[in-house]
This record gives structure tokens, C-alpha cells and sequence, in this order.
């Protein structure tokens, strides 16, 4: 997974690219065919009583495939605001096109953030980051746009998750804004954290919420007709990986409606 942001000194956030004669003569061959049947693979020569057959359907790009989001039609909620296309788009680490920023759907609430679909059928969550003070050196301090990318699988996995410190101290208990991202069918994931465990909906294949010390979300989603148990870890404000949370067996067990070591998922590393 990929993650830029353009500010990095203003708060803490963490988250875890011989042709010329060969073509002459196809050329000649067009030219003298082209009464008979057209040239190249643009049209096809019918059979008499036959009749045009339907073009081909087109499936949903990969990257889109398993997020309904990205499927549904655009609305004016879902407009990226200029100032931030114009950071996606002439950035220094810049791999979006007009169209994908068209593309955008936005996904959370209590930020501004949006899906973006890239090249290479990745996936990009790029949010509006607030500063948590106004000012700093006597100057005022403006947001900043955050982007985090991660491949059609991994994004599949959960793996387009993050969290932002939303304390201007270091301290043993520090209030967490958590985000991710989930693919189709997960309606809610399980947030582990320093009080124990919080169950967040899921909108927009988007949660999230804001709570002590997150350590690690789960999920459970479907593929190949089994049932999968994903276990994300989360950074830490300092940048340091916490012991991710590893469900117990009986965990496991119930939650997949299953029994027995063999059934089992392995968690997710990040």
C-alpha cells in the first residue's frame, strides 16, 4: 500500500505505480479488398440471411467490481472540490487523470474523503486532513490532502485502512480517527482498541470512527463460497506497529458459523 500526504509537520497521521512495409502492404491489401469485407477488425463480413449480432457486454472494470460504490451514478456530493484535483492532478507524486478524479465517489461523513479508481486497477483514499490547531510559528496553517493506494486484492483484504492522532501531545491514551475502506457484502467491522471492541456500520463500503488507541480492525466477507475472516493491523501515532489483535479459536468459530482448528482463517498481515 502507497501513502503520500502533502503535510507531514502539522499533525500526526499514520497509515499504513521492418514495420513501415509491413503496414504499406496491409494498406494495399485494405485498399483493394475494402469492397468486399472492410479493412482491420472493425467490421465483419455477414453471410447472406445473417444478422448483427449485439456487442459485447462490458464488465465493470476490476477495481470497481467488488465496491458498489464506485458502480453507482455520480452526484454532486461526490465532486471533488477543485483545490483538491488540482493537488491530485499536479502533484509530485501525481498518477491521476481528469477522468479518474471524475470517477470519485465520496465515502466518508465527518470528513471530507473520497475513492478514487488509478492506474493499474489500484484504489486510492484521499481525504481532506484538518490541522489541529490554527496557527503554528505565528502561521496559519491550512488543510492538507492525504492519499493512501493500495492494489484491487489488498484493498479486497482491508488494507486500505488508516488512522489520524487527533491530540496535539503525546500520551498513553490518545483519542484515534479510524478509517478504511471494505468490499461488497461487509456490512460492519470490529475496531479492537484500548477499552475492548466496537462494532462500526459500514456506508458506502467506507467506516469510521473515532476511539482510544485502535490497535487492529476485523471483518468477515465472502469469496469463492467461503467465509473470510480479515484481521488489519493499525499503526500507532509514533509510527510503530502494536501486536494486532488474534481472535481466538472460539472467535473464529462463531463468527464464521464454523467449528474446528482446520476451518480456521489465518489474520491478515499488513
Amino acid at each position: 500500500m502507497r501513502h503520500t500526504t502533502s503535510s507531514v509537520m502539522r499533525y500526526t497521521t499514520s497509515w499504513f505505480r521492418g514495420a513501415g512495409s509491413i503496414a504499406f502492404t496491409r494498406l494495399a491489401i485494405c485498399a483493394a479488398l475494402v469492397a468486399l469485407a472492410g479493412c482491420g477488425t472493425a467490421h465483419k463480413l455477414l453471410q447472406p440471411g445473417a444478422s448483427p449480432s449485439a456487442p459485447p457486454a462490458h464488465s465493470a472494470p476490476p477495481a470497481r467490481s467488488a465496491f458498489a460504490v464506485l458502480r453507482a451514478p455520480g452526484s454532486a456530493n461526490d465532486v471533488v472540490p477543485s483545490w483538491v484535483a488540482r493537488h491530485l492532478l499536479h502533484g509530485n507524486e501525481s498518477t491521476f487523470s481528469a477522468a479518474d478524479i471524475k470517477d470519485a465517489r465520496r465515502v466518508l461523513a465527518d470528513q471530507q474523503g473520497w475513492l478514487i479508481p488509478a492506474p493499474d486497477d489500484e484504489l486510492c483514499l484521499v481525504r481532506v486532513i484538518e490541522p489541529l490547531v490554527s496557527q503554528a510559528g505565528g502561521e496559519s496553517l491550512s488543510p492538507s490532502v492525504e492519499r493512501s493506494c493500495a492494489g484491487q486484492a489488498q484493498a479486497e483484504q482491508g488494507r486500505l485502512a488508516g488512522t489520524q492522532s487527533l491530540s496535539t501531545t503525546f500520551a498513553r491514551r490518545l483519542p484515534t480517527r479510524v478509517v478504511g475502506i471494505v468490499p461488497d457484502g461487509v456490512r460492519e467491522v470490529t475496531i479492537h482498541w484500548a477499552g475492548g471492541a466496537s462494532t462500526i456500520a459500514v456506508a458506502r463500503n467506507a467506516y469510521e470512527d473515532t476511539l482510544i488507541n485502535p490497535s487492529s480492525v476485523s471483518f468477515i466477507a465472502a469469496g469463492s463460497g467461503h467465509r473470510h475472516l480479515y484481521v488489519v493491523p493499525l499503526s500507532s501515532v509514533a509510527g510503530m506497529r502494536p501486536t494486532p489483535y488474534q481472535p481466538a479459536q472460539n472467535e473464529v468459530s462463531l463468527a464464521l458459523g464454523r467449528a474446528g482448528p482446520a476451518d480456521a482463517p489465518r489474520s491478515q498481515p499488513r
